[in-house]
C-alpha cells in the first residue's frame, strides 16, 4: 500500500506537456513581456516565465483563456517581487528596451500599465494585486497612458477637407 503522492505516470506527463505547450502559445509572449517590464535580468526573467508555465501545466484549473491569463499574470507578478526582496534585484526601468512602449514610464506606471494591457487585468485587479488603493492605481494609469501619448508622433488635423499640411 502507498501512502500519499502516487508516482505521475506518463500519460500524466503527456497530458502536462500539452498542457504546457497550449499556455505557452496562448500566454508565452504577453508573460514574456510583463516580466520584461518587471525584471532587469532577461535570463531570468525568461526563466521565471518557463518555471510559471511548467507548474501552471500541472495545476488542474479549468478556466477561461482570459482568466488564465489574469491568474499567470498575478503569479507571474508575485514571483517577481519576491526575487526582486531576496535578492535585491534593481528595477527594471534601466534594463527595458530603447524604443519600447514603457521604457520612458517610471517603475510604478510601468507594471500597472502591464498588468492592465498584457496580463488582462481590471485596475481592480491590479489594485489587489499589487496592494495598492484604486485611486493610485487609475492615477498611475492615467500618468502612464499620458505619458504614452506623450512620446506618439503628432497627427496631422484632419478637417472636412481632408488633412492639413
Amino acid at each position: 500500500m502507498t501512502i500519499g503522492r502516487q508516482q505521475p505516470t506518463s500519460l500524466d506527463r503527456q497530458d502536462s506537456s500539452r498542457r504546457a505547450l497550449e499556455l505557452f502559445t496562448d500566454h508565452g509572449a504577453a508573460l514574456w513581456s510583463i516580466a520584461l517590464v518587471l525584471h532587469a535580468d532577461h535570463e531570468e526573467a525568461e526563466s521565471v516565465v518557463a518555471d510559471l508555465l511548467v507548474d501552471a501545466s500541472v495545476d488542474p484549473v479549468v478556466t477561461s483563456r482570459a482568466e488564465m491569463r489574469r491568474i499567470l499574470s498575478r503569479r507571474l507578478w508575485l514571483t517577481c517581487m519576491r526575487l526582486r526582496r531576496l535578492r535585491s534585484v534593481p528595477t527594471a526601468r534601466h534594463a527595458r528596451v530603447s524604443g519600447s512602449a514603457f521604457a520612458s514610464l517610471s517603475d510604478h506606471e510601468a507594471p500597472v500599465l502591464a498588468l492592465c494591457t498584457l496580463g488582462g487585468h481590471t485596475y481592480l485587479d491590479v489594485a489587489d494585486t499589487m496592494s495598492l488603493s484604486t485611486s493610485t492605481v487609475l492615477d498611475l494609469l492615467t500618468s502612464g497612458l499620458l505619458a504614452l501619448g506623450e512620446e506618439q508622433p503628432a497627427r496631422p488635423a484632419i478637417s472636412e477637407d481632408g488633412p492639413s499640411d
